[in-house]
């Protein structure tokens, strides 16, 4: 076998580095989280009302930065935590 045939198979193995947190993106992930729970305040009064918050905080990190969806992680499991 030639080298660069090699040398393929021990780079895919190698693993992936976890994502590096910026702490801006993370600060603004938290604060639209936050901003989303106060916005549907009525929606806590309701009996399942926490579960949809939680829900929609959820849908909200998809699609977003890493960094970002850490922040709004954070506001999710607190919430959680309440249940």
């Amino acid at each position: 076998m030639n080298q660069p045939a090699q040398a393929a198979p021990i780079k895919a193995r190698q693993p992936t580095p976890a994502p590096v947190i910026n702490r801006v993106m993370l600060l603004e992930g938290r604060r639209d989280a936050t901003e989303m729970v106060f916005a549907q305040r009525d929606t806590l009064r309701l009996p399942n009302g926490l579960a949809q918050v939680i829900n929609n905080l959820k849908k909200l990190a998809e699609g977003r930065p890493p960094s970002s969806a850490a922040g709004i992680a954070e506001v999710v499991e607190l919430l959680e935590s309440q249940q």
